[in-house]
């Protein structure tokens, strides 16, 4: 007989997987089905260290199910399992090595059963039969006679117990009975899903949690007390305390794992799409975006909560990862946050490139004499004295023809501006969009807009993003600008003319003056 008094609490937890004996139904296909677990259980307490339920049984419940054990009661020693294909897949592998670094420990359950004879198997009462040299001898022979002697099997037939005390429906009946009972079970079944009476999966799920919660609380035969009560006098009388690591630990080393290559600062996994962090003044090495692209990293993932990945770089350093955010084309308050939060990148990448180029010195030298060319080049303008018999003589301007040229010009810009009114006619719009474009289309055509008309625009225009803002502007600039800005050229250019037609006149008589003076 063995007993389990002189082990601490999670000093040894023993794990295995469980098809339930209950169908369920799919809320979303209808499909039946029976839910399969892994579940670690403390041989110290009989705690339920850890359970995971889903679908189907593979290797990541068993690790989902250590997750949620080290989250809830803290780190455990040693977790022996049964060694069965999921339990030796390179993914358990992975976390062994990784939880060794913390002291703990995942081996085969067999060790448990190991002596100086060899590995001892138990009979149902849990006395020794014989024993074997290996642990795979042991794994072999130990079903048959040890199934039932594991404490493991003898919790999940507590456990269902539990569940069919609670009504669940969908009870297994008949697997290994007779023809008969066979055909009663099918009929039985039939009738619970021609009602709905059958659970959904996440309705059983319910009922396991609650089941859990009931067999910690309830009083164990072997213990003579609840599994929690077991706990908490280990804590009080033998100074039991549980060690916690941080959820990022936890995950980081519990989390599924792959590898994928960056492709634009993102990397796919499972059909999405995901990246890091924003670059930032302060950080042009967030997320995966400093990374050449088809660079190798490792993806961490939680096969049950899609939000949850990490990338390890090269550099063995750890990048948390999100989705990236898809917008509609419907929906401009999200195309203008992605608008915002692109613009937001480029400038910590501008602003870090002027930052490293500015000690920089400039190498082009600029031309010295160009401007005193261009200045001696002018045809109107008079050159400076130069020594006799060297100077260029300064062309005769006819200040007059300049003058009239520019009093044209600018007459006949003025004559473009004046235009015809034109009178709004239309009163049947689409939408509000379609009436702001006709009445700003109205406007830089010179109509006559209504006061109904412009008290609108002015609505219009106050709620207003500033995308939409933009787009207006950009409008103006395009549809009612041109006229405009070629009538202001044309009377700068008048202005300017006259301007200088008056310091030449001034400069001349000047010179004149000094010429009779002399």
């Amino acid at each position: 007989m063995r007993e389990y008094k002189d082990l601490a609490p999670f000093e040894v937890n023993v794990g295995d997987q469980h098809r339930f004996d209950f169908w369920v139904r799919d809320a979303e296909t209808g499909n039946i089905f029976r839910p399969e677990c892994y579940l670690w259980l403390d041989l110290r307490t009989r705690l339920i260290y850890g359970l995971s339920i889903a679908r189907y049984y593979d290797r990541y419940l068993m690790g989902h199910a250590i997750r949620m054990g080290m989250m809830r009661w803290g780190m455990f020693q040693s977790c022996y399992t049964d060694n069965g294909k999921p339990e030796i897949s390179e993914y358990v592998n992975t976390i062994i090595n990784d939880i060794t670094a913390w002291g703990s420990q995942v081996k085969d359950i067999a060790e448990l059963y190991k002596t100086d004879e060899g590995y001892v198997i138990e009979g149902p009462d849990g006395e020794p039969i014989e024993s074997v040299s290996t642990p795979q001898m042991w794994h072999r022979r130990a079903r048959a006679y040890n199934a039932k002697a594991k404490p493991i099997e003898r919790f999940f037939r507590s456990f269902e117990g539990i569940l069919r005390d609670l009504g669940t429906p969908g009870l297994v009946r008949g697997l290994k009975g007779v023809a008969e009972e066979k055909a009663l079970a099918d009929k039985r079944l039939k009738h619970l899903i021609e009602t709905n009476q059958l659970l959904t999966f996440e309705e059983f799920l319910i009922n396991v949690f609650k089941a859990v919660e009931i067999y910690n609380q309830r009083r164990h035969a072997a213990l003579h007390r609840s599994p929690i009560e077991e706990l908490w006098r280990a804590v009080k009388k033998e100074g039991f305390v549980p060690r916690y690591l941080s959820e990022a630990e936890v995950d980081f080393v519990l989390l599924a794992r792959t590898s994928r290559k960056v492709q634009r600062g993102r990397v796919l996994l499972n059909h999405t799409w995901y990246q890091g962090e924003a670059l930032s003044n302060n950080n042009l090495e967030a997320g995966l975006w400093h990374l050449p692209d088809k660079t190798e990293v490792e993806i961490r993932y939680d096969p049950f909560d899609p939000a949850k990945v990490i990338a390890v770089l090269p550099d063995e350093s750890v990048r948390r990862l999100e989705p990236v955010p898809v917008s509609s084309m419907k929906d401009r308050q999200k195309t203008s946050e992605l608008m915002a939060w692109k613009r937001q990148m480029m400038q910590a990448v501008t602003e870090h490139y002027r930052r490293l180029t500015r000690p920089v010195p400039g190498i082009v030298e600029y031309s010295k004499r160009t401007r005193q060319a261009k200045a001696a080049a002018r045809p109107y303008l008079p050159l400076p004295d130069r020594q006799a018999g060297t100077g260029r003589q300064a062309k005769q301007i006819d200040f007059e023809q300049i003058k009239r040229d520019a009093e044209r010009m600018v007459k006949e810009s003025l004559e473009d501006k004046k235009v015809v009114p034109i009178v709004s006619r239309r009163s049947v719009f689409k939408d509000e969009w379609e009436y702001y474009r006709w009445c700003l289309d109205m406007e830089l055509a010179g109509g006559r807009l209504t006061a109904k008309d412009r008290a609108f625009m002015a609505q219009y225009e106050a709620k207003m993003d500033e995308d939409e803002r933009q787009y207006w502007n950009i409008h103006r600039r395009v549809y009612g600008q041109e006229k405009q800005d070629r009538i202001q050229k044309v009377e700068f250019y008048g202005l300017f003319v006259k301007i200088v037609i008056g310091k030449s006149k001034k400069n001349l008589k000047e010179k004149e003056k000094r010429g009779e003076g002399g």
